[in-house]
């Protein structure tokens, strides 16, 4: 009898239902899939723990990382993390972090405590004060919107905090924030019921998500700019995390009081009821939900959440979601911050001797002309800060992973005795298995002692009878499989008592 690995569902009954146990692995449609460790050191370190963090393109193609502490900026050069802030730094306070976009070829860093800061990519060598208008806002969030305007939320003006305020710079020019019909830039307050704003997600409109709402900007001209109204599809809808919002093909991510959900500018909906609300809510560290960060898997689907668990104090669990298949799975890896990388370019005089060299021996890339686009970088890589403040990619051999079923009655009304199991997993991973069997739904589980996979597949085990089976399933670390599919059991019935 085959059993497939049912969908991780821990707030769901266990009972002939679902996986208790996804453990370092990817969702996918009908299985599931190995989770990369965080590869070898891309950088040098940041003097401290990263607060923000981007990778963009320029026009030409070439990839630029840039990444924020508390007290600096930094460019990656060469694998080399280098002091681009201006004059005299930044203070960041302990749970402030940076936002940063691409605005018409600037990379904007924006905190709460700095002027908000502009690199011009091909041109800057160092971070500089970005508007030179009278008004010089600092923010917590920011967007670009309609790719003509920066817009700013939860603002600083001339020391005065508006954490309701939304403020948005000239028409095409990010260095102008002072108030003018003829320039467009312009402000507006949302509802004070509405909390502060900890999010925009901007595009061809902006999406604003406050403590407890959102609204959406559309823009429609002088003399009001920008139509901004609750999204009437979103009530009872907000955010807790500024990080845990994540657009994805044209969908945002984020997390409330809730749970998890999705919103297209229309109306928001549950991605977590009934399936990981409430064990997020059990196993968060809540006094530490300014270090969640998120980040896009796109190849695969992914939407992926960093986030402390309930007693540490660095993220060390990711949450991930396939947004097609509607299914969730954790990781365990301990970091800064997750974010969207860009694989570095090669610069024949930055980059260390030896380098390009030993590239061209390894992946053959000698016959490429000097001009070619991969010598710019640019691939999307999913990337992280270590606990070290070093960049790393998610690029490394397989995490060790397991996968768990649910409670099983492998034969209705009666008690099973199983002797072996075989789990369907693709590729030439080492699997070791152990099976629990209760007598009742509310027995606590009691697995035996993990044994190796044998030549033919199957585990056996101990003699088990019971009227409940678990299956667990564990797969070594570094070791190379494609998908994980189910377990095959061998038993007999065993009788009604």
């Amino acid at each position: 009898m085959t059993y497939p690995f049912a969908d991780w569902l821990p707030d769901a009954p266990g009972f002939q239902n679902s996986a208790t146990i996804a453990l370092n692995v990817r969702p996918d449609f009908t299985s599931y899939s190995p989770f990369p460790d965080l590869g070898n050191a891309a950088s040098t370190a940041l003097t401290a723990r990263a607060r923000g963090a981007i990778s963009v393109s320029a026009s030409d193609g070439t990839s630029y990382t840039f990444a924020g502490d508390a007290t600096k900026l930094y460019k990656l050069a060469g694998g080399t993390f280098s002091d681009v802030s201006v004059g005299g730094g930044y203070s960041l306070s302990v749970d402030e972090n940076w936002e940063a976009v691409l605005f018409n070829g600037t990379v904007v860093f924006a905190s709460i405590n700095a002027n908000l800061q502009g690199y011009t990519l091909g041109t800057s060598a160092l971070f500089a004060t970005l508007p030179v208008s009278t008004l010089k806002p600092k923010a917590r969030h920011i967007a670009v919107v309609r790719s003509q305007f920066l817009m700013l939320g939860n603002v600083d003006e001339s020391g005065t905090i508006y954490t309701n305020r939304l403020r948005w710079s000239a028409l095409g020019d990010a260095t102008s924030f002072d108030q003018s019909a003829s320039t467009q830039s312009d402000y507006q307050d949302l509802l004070e019921g509405f909390g502060w704003i900890q999010r925009i997600i901007g595009g061809e409109y902006a999406l604003i998500f406050s403590d407890h709402g959102i609204h959406r900007a559309d823009y429609i001209g002088p003399p009001d700019v920008f139509q901004i109204l609750p999204v009437p599809g979103a009530r009872g809808r907000g955010c807790i995390a500024p990080g845990s919002v994540i657009e994805f093909n044209g969908i945002v991510y984020a997390l409330d009081s809730n749970g998890f959900y999705a919103c297209d500018g229309q109306q928001a909906v549950s991605i977590s009821d009934g399936k990981v609300k409430q064990w997020f809510q059990d196993n968060e560290n809540a006094d530490q939900r300014h270090r969640i960060t998120a980040t896009v898997d796109p190849e695969r689907s992914l939407i992926m959440w960093s986030f402390c668990s309930s007693s540490a104090s660095d993220p060390d669990t990711i949450l991930i979601y396939h947004v097609n298949a509607k299914k969730f799975t954790t990781a365990s890896i301990s970091c800064e911050l997750i974010f969207g990388g860009q694989s570095g370019g090669y610069d024949m005089d930055t980059n260390a001797p030896g380098e390009v060299d030993d590239l061209e021996t390894t992946t053959g890339v000698n016959a490429l002309s000097l001009d070619s686009r991969f010598w710019m970088g640019g691939v999307h890589q999913l990337a992280a800060f270590d606990t070290s403040h070093v960049l790393k990619y998610f690029d490394g051999s397989n995490l060790a992973a397991t996968i768990e079923t649910g409670r099983l009655q492998l034969y209705k009304d009666e008690r099973a005795l199983v002797s072996a199991f075989r789990p369907q997993v693709e590729g030439t991973a080492t699997i070791t298995g152990a099976v629990s069997g209760t007598e009742r739904l509310n027995d606590a589980d009691s697995f035996g002692t993990a044994i190796a996979q044998e030549v033919d597949g199957s585990i056996p085990v101990d003699p088990t009878s019971a009227r409940y089976h678990k299956f667990r399933t564990s797969i070594a670390a570094a070791t190379d499989w494609d998908h994980a599919i189910g377990v095959e059991v061998e038993a007999q019935a065993d009788g009604d008592f």
